[in-house]
C-alpha cells in the first residue's frame, strides 16, 4: 500500500481502482464494518493527488457512500455530498 500511495497513479489507473470499488459496493453487504475497511484504503489511493475533477469527484462520491454507513462520520459524508452536488448545479 504505502509504495502505491507513494506514486503518483495515473487517471486511468484511477478509474480501474474505482471500477472495482464500484465492483465491491455491489457485491458486499451494505452494513458491515469489513467492507467499509477494505474499501477506505482504494479510495484514500484515489483521492490523494487530485489531476482530473471528474475522477477527484467520482472518488468523493465513493468515500462520501463508503463513511454513510458509520455514525462518527456521517456528517462529513452528508456535506461532501452537499458540496458534490452544488458542484454539479455551478
Amino acid at each position: 500500500m504505502s509504495k502505491i500511495a507513494e506514486s503518483e497513479l495515473s487517471n486511468q489507473e484511477k478509474i480501474v481502482i474505482q471500477a472495482f470499488i464500484n465492483y465491491q459496493f455491489k457485491t458486499l453487504p451494505d452494513k458491515d464494518e469489513s467492507t467499509y475497511e477494505l474499501i477506505r484504503p482504494y479510495i484514500l489511493v484515489c483521492v490523494a493527488k487530485q489531476t482530473n475533477w471528474l475522477v477527484y469527484s467520482k472518488a468523493l462520491m465513493f468515500r462520501s457512500r463508503n463513511e454513510m454507513q458509520r455514525h462518527k462520520m456521517m456528517e462529513r459524508s452528508m456535506s461532501q455530498l452537499q458540496a458534490l452536488i452544488d458542484q454539479f448545479r455551478d
